[in-house]
């Protein structure tokens, strides 16, 4: 059965990140945002050895005023580069960003050996529109139900029960960082934390 626990010696699973690019994020944030996550892609290679029965697809979505794909569907094992964000601006649309992630998920149906997908919501603010809708679908998709989904709160103004409602009862998976510096560390825990999860999963009984 797909997406169960003790399912295959070889897994595969897919890394998300969501992206808050909107206007709050402009500057040294999202400076420091593409830094963190340069070092994270470059953590995640010093970790594929560790797992050699995992097979890591990295992918992101951007979001301010509209959601849209910035890295779909790229294998670790071809050593991609982060693409940086260079352009910031508009609103805070993380319903439209959980929205697309769900519409994914909804066409592409989990295969043989698919282990459950980590998500990492990295923003600094409030959602400008709707999420309650969005969250709905992407949980109702078996990836989105079984997902480790974490969360990072950049700044004074984010809001806490926001990120609360897409890690659920997982408060562990939620961190507030007054400062974009910590992001590194932070991202990188996460990363890890899913990675020994999503392995644990992946071995036969």
């Amino acid at each position: 059965m797909m997406l169960a626990k003790k399912q295959a010696e070889h897994g595969s699973v897919g890394v998300y990140l969501l992206c808050d690019c909107s206007g709050s994020m402009s500057g040294e944030r999202i400076a420091l945002l593409n830094m963190a996550l340069e070092k994270g892609f470059a953590r995640l290679q010093e970790l594929a050895g560790d797992y050699p029965g995992l097979s890591i697809h990295l992918n992101a979505i951007r979001f301010a005023s509209q959601a849209r794909w910035h890295l779909q569907n790229r294998a670790l094992e071809d050593r991609p580069a982060w693409p940086s964000i260079q352009d910031t601006g508009g609103l805070t649309c993380l319903g439209a960003a959980l929205q697309l992630l769900a519409q994914h998920f909804q066409q592409q149906p989990p295969a043989d050996g698919q282990l459950p997908p980590l998500i990492l919501l990295l923003t600094d603010g409030k959602s400008t529109d709707e999420i309650a809708h969005g969250l709905e679908q992407l949980l109702a998709t078996p990836q989105g139900q079984h997902a480790q989904r974490f969360s990072i709160g950049i700044g004074e103004e984010v809001d806490r029960e926001m990120l609360l409602e897409l890690v659920g009862q997982h408060h562990s998976r939620l961190t507030l960082t007054a400062s974009s510096m910590e992001l590194p560390q932070l991202i990188n825990g996460y990363l890890e934390a899913g990675l020994r999860q999503a392995d644990q999963l992946r071995q036969p009984a």
